[in-house]
């Protein structure tokens, strides 16, 4: 009993003690409390050297797998498939009320707005005073990936903040994972007003018999919407990856070929103007009237070889 009060005694230091920086170690020192060491305990600086590792750092990277307190892994990789995955899986966790939507358009107009405008409308401040192409609007546009953004699932929303897509960058280390989720609830509520607001609209024919001039100009609002992002604003694609419309042999060669291209999408390698480009359009959804127009227009810009594209050879161009 006397000698485990004298351990008790020994081991622990008054409160009243302060630190002295003189009795600093690195090494234990052995006292009467063995190798228990409980006041001047042993340190490393996090950037010293040491032999208690085979690498000699103190500083030791986390385990593999390891993940922050409280974060949540994203399951689906950034290709085609972990798109489509996620669009059919990944669902929002966050009920819609009025304190998440309040945080999604606060994070909306912070990170989003800038490009997408403030209602979604693809008029942002961004592209408003620069070059950039518009992205598509969430109220009107197409997905590139196909289908209108009206019909865009939520997990697709959420896997293009997470990773970015075409001139969009990746959102991920910006936004964590309920953030994101919070943007999307925002916009699929800036999607469901516009739905209201226009459910009670007449709907108008499309107009078939168009003049060449009124193709020109129905197929340029088409192209500003759809297609710009790739094939860019004027026409010349993106090296590498989209192919040129401006001036192209591919095009001009063969008009009922491009058609069935913009009805269908298309996948594979082709050349054009000598260069080969092995990508994927998808098919965007357009009606056959709407692939006249935007055809016409590209066409009939670029130094390309003008003529005008018909419904009647559109119509049935779908497979």
């Amino acid at each position: 009993m006397i000698l485990a009060g004298v351990v008790t005694l020994g081991a622990c230091a008054e409160h009243t003690r302060e630190y002295d920086t003189s009795q600093q170690h690195f090494e234990p020192r052995h006292r009467f409390t063995a190798d228990l060491d409980m006041y001047e305990s042993p340190s490393l600086e996090p950037y010293q050297e040491t032999h208690l590792f085979n690498n000699g750092l103190t500083s030791q990277h986390p385990v593999a797998g390891t993940i922050p307190r409280g974060f949540m892994p994203y399951p689906y990789p950034n290709d085609t498939s972990g798109y489509r995955r996620a669009g059919e899986e990944w669902l929002n966790p966050l009920e819609s009320n009025a304190k998440v939507l309040e945080k999604g358009e606060d994070l909306f107009m912070k990170f989003c707005s800038h490009c997408h405008g403030a209602s979604g409308e693809a008029d942002g401040s961004v592209i408003m005073n620069s070059k950039f192409p518009p992205p598509p609007s969430f109220l009107e546009g197409n997905s590139s990936s196909g289908g209108k953004l009206l019909d865009l699932a939520e997990g697709k929303m959420f896997h293009t903040i997470t990773y970015g897509k075409n001139m969009m960058g990746a959102h991920a280390s910006q936004l964590d994972h309920n953030e994101r989720w919070m943007i999307v609830s925002f916009i699929k509520e800036l999607q469901s007003e516009f739905i209201e607001s226009t459910s009670d609209e007449p709907v108008v024919a499309e107009k078939l018999d168009m003049t060449k001039s009124e193709r020109i100009a129905a197929g340029e609002g088409i192209y500003m919407r759809i297609c710009i992002a790739c094939h860019q604003i004027d026409g010349k694609g993106i090296p590498g990856a989209f192919p040129p419309l401006a001036n192209s042999d591919y095009l001009n060669a063969d008009i009922d070929r491009a058609i069935k291209i913009v009805a269908n999408g298309l996948q594979g390698e082709i050349v054009v103007n000598g260069i080969t480009y092995n990508g994927v359009m998808v098919d965007n959804g357009l009606t056959p009237n709407e692939i006249a127009s935007v055809l016409t227009f590209v066409l009939n810009n670029w130094d390309n070889s003008g003529g005008v594209v018909r419904y009647e050879q559109t119509k049935n161009a779908r497979d």
